[in-house]
C-alpha cells in the first residue's frame, strides 16, 4: 500500500470553503452535542464566558493559548522529516504535567520512533515523512492536546472526564492539524483564535445571567 503524499493540494478558494464548513460543523457539534452531554453527565468547565474569565483569561484564550498550543502541538506537522524532532518537547512536557499518562504517552512516542526510523520518502529534494507517519503523528499530538485540557473538566469520574475531553477536543485538534499542514502555522493560529473567540461569544449569549 502506498502511504506517500501526492502533494496535489486544493486551490485556496476551495480550501477556505472547506475550513469554513468544518468550522461551522464543529461549533454546532460543540453546542448541540458536547454541551448537552456535559449537562446530562453533569460535567463542569464547558461554560466559560467573557464574563466568567478575567482579563488575563480572555487574553490567554484569544491570543496567547492559540499561538503557544499551535506552535507546541502542531508546529512540526508540515510533512518534513527535518522538523520532526519538534515533537519531543510536547512528549516531555506531557510526561511531566500528566504523570498518570506516562506509560501511554511513552508507548505512543516509541511507536512513532519505530515508524520514523523506517520511514523516508524523498520528493523535490526534500525528505518528507510518509502519509502513514503523518496521520499517526497528527492523531498522537491531537490526543495529547486533548489530554492537556483534562484539568479544565470537572467531574468525579476520571473515565467520564477522559471521554468528554476526547469527544470535545479531539475533532478540533484534528481540524487545526489539517489547516496547519495545508495552509501553514500562521493560518492554524488565526483559526484557533477565531474559534475560541466565537465559542466564547456564543457561550456568553447562552450562559450569561
Amino acid at each position: 500500500m502506498n502511504f506517500t503524499f501526492s502533494h496535489k493540494k486544493l486551490t485556496d478558494g476551495k480550501l477556505y470553503l472547506i475550513y469554513l464548513g468544518i468550522f461551522v460543523v464543529l461549533l454546532l457539534f460543540e453546542f448541540f452535542v458536547v454541551d448537552r452531554a456535559a449537562s446530562f453527565f453533569e460535567v463542569a468547565g464547558n461554560d466559560q464566558t467573557f464574563e466568567t474569565l478575567s482579563y488575563s483569561g480572555v487574553l490567554s484564550a484569544l491570543m496567547i493559548a492559540p499561538a503557544i498550543e499551535e506552535l507546541f502541538f502542531r508546529g512540526y506537522l508540515n510533512g518534513l522529516r527535518k522538523h520532526y524532532w519538534l515533537i519531543t518537547p510536547q512528549v516531555l512536557l506531557g510526561i511531566i504535567i500528566l504523570p498518570e499518562w506516562t506509560i501511554e504517552i511513552s508507548i505512543g512516542f516509541l511507536f512513532l520512533l519505530c515508524l520514523i526510523l523506517t520511514d523516508r520518502y524523498r520528493v523535490d529534494d526534500q525528505v518528507r515523512i510518509s502519509k502513514l507517519l503523518f496521520y499517526v503523528s497528527m492523531l498522537f499530538s491531537s490526543v495529547l492536546f486533548s489530554l492537556f485540557h483534562l484539568s479544565k473538566v470537572n467531574h468525579h469520574s476520571g473515565y467520564i472526564s477522559f471521554l468528554f475531553v476526547m469527544v470535545a477536543m479531539l475533532p478540533v485538534a484534528v481540524y487545526f492539524s489539517y489547516i496547519r499542514y495545508n495552509s501553514g502555522l500562521t493560518s492554524a493560529i488565526i483559526t484557533h483564535m477565531l474559534y475560541n473567540a466565537t465559542a466564547l461569544t456564543i457561550n456568553t449569549f447562552i450562559y450569561s445571567s
